[in-house]
Order: C-alpha cells, then structure tokens, then sequence
C-alpha cells in the first residue's frame, strides 16, 4: 500500500500533474489561435 501512495504522490504523481497542465495549457492555446483570438486577452 506505501508503494501505491508513493506512486500516486510522489515524482510520478507530480510528472503526470505538470503533463496534464502543460497539455490543457496548450490545446487552451492552439484553439484560441485557430479561433482567430488572442490567447491571453488580458
């Protein structure tokens, strides 16, 4: 069960999170552009 815990929370846990940051990240971009918007309206 430790083993489990640490796979969920630790390194492998925090490379998928940021992946899956980076990834909607990106895609949020790419369709703004494709929308002809600026993809930081602020």
């Amino acid at each position: 069960m430790r083993l489990l815990t640490w796979f969920y929370t630790g390194p492998v846990g925090h490379l998928y999170g940021g992946a899956a940051d980076w990834t909607e990240l990106m895609a949020r971009y790419l369709w703004a552009r494709l929308r002809g918007r600026p993809p930081f309206p602020y």
